[in-house]
């Protein structure tokens, strides 16, 4: 099952840009798959900084402020093996921005299972990663996390 998944989410590169405000400045921060070097961040339509390595397959782009640290993260799932699962499989990965370069803030391999979604929500106790993972039986799984120094803690899961 997560094979096909990933068959489906691959079938073509991945391509999205968003907007990312640090220190004053207007960045965007752009995936492409169909690039060498596709996780790539601009200021005036100049490349000042890049991430990834093409086969590692982005799949999802977000910006979120990931540990309320005031400074937005940029945040992107990725398709990679790991020394937990030697198959590729689904993963979040999350880059600060700091002078104008991005810079590896966590790289996790999963979130305890593979990913076919994920989002970030703002509230009153803090920035929530919410997921929806796919169990060790196929079936998804909806699970909420916060930042905890480094890395996520579990907050919450259930049957989807």
């Amino acid at each position: 099952m997560l094979a096909a998944c990933l068959t489906l989410l691959l079938a073509k590169p991945y391509r999205a840009s968003l907007p990312l405000s640090v220190d004053g400045r207007l960045y965007v921060v752009r995936v492409d798959g169909g690039r060498g070097e596709p996780l790539e961040l601009l200021l005036g339509g100049k490349v000042l900084s890049g991430q990834l390595k093409r086969a590692w397959k982005p799949w999802a782009l977000q910006v979120a402020d990931v540990d309320d640290d005031g400074r937005p993260d940029v945040c992107v799932g990725i398709v990679k093996a790991t020394h937990q699962l030697k198959q590729p499989h689904t993963c979040l990965w999350i880059f600060g921005v700091r002078d104008g370069e991005l810079t590896r803030k966590w790289l996790g391999s999963t979130m305890g299972r593979p990913l076919l979604r994920f989002w970030f929500v703002k509230t009153a106790e803090g920035t929530v990663l919410h997921t929806i993972e796919r169990t060790l039986d196929g079936r998804p799984a909806e699970a909420a996390y916060r930042w905890k120094g480094f890395g996520f803690k579990q907050i919450s899961s259930k049957p989807r």
